[in-house]
């Protein structure tokens, strides 16, 4: 069965960010931003279920408009990276768009990436941000 486009798109993705992880030590990204990258998650919101599971899915708290990929990890000005995939002439819905605003607003950097290359260099330039330095809660 062949994989859809976005599908495709996201799975270059993350297979560029295991690459990342495989470089010899002195190329591509220090350890402490591989690590930053190593965080990178899907959150398979367009997966494709039976009507029992995506029932089940919503009652969990899956959401409408959640974007495809995150990168939990603070850098520049910004809290985490949020990415909304899209392929050839694919629009975000109303509900991508809103949940994009809702996480700009709080500090997430959120946007909208054409294609894996697209998404690639998003990573990219989030990642050339300085590291944000959080201090960790206790316990």
């Amino acid at each position: 069965m062949a994989l859809k486009p976005e599908m495709q798109a996201q799975i270059e993705v993350i297979q560029w960010v295991k690459k990342q992880q495989q470089l010899p030590p002195g190329e591509g990204y220090p350890p402490e931003d591989r690590a930053d990258l190593a965080l990178l998650y899907a959150t398979f919101n367009g997966l494709f279920t039976s009507r029992q599971q995506a029932f089940n899915a919503k009652r969990a708290g899956l959401r409408r408009g959640v974007p495809d990929l995150v990168l939990p990890a603070p850098r520049g000005r910004w809290y985490g990276l949020y990415i909304e995939l899209k392929v050839g002439r694919g629009k975000p819905s109303r509900e991508q768009v809103e949940y994009l605003d809702a996480l700009s607003s709080r500090g997430y950097r959120a946007e909208i990436a054409v294609g894996s290359a697209g998404a690639i260099a998003l990573l990219e330039d989030y990642m050339a941000a300085p590291r944000l330095r959080v201090q960790a809660s206790p316990g």
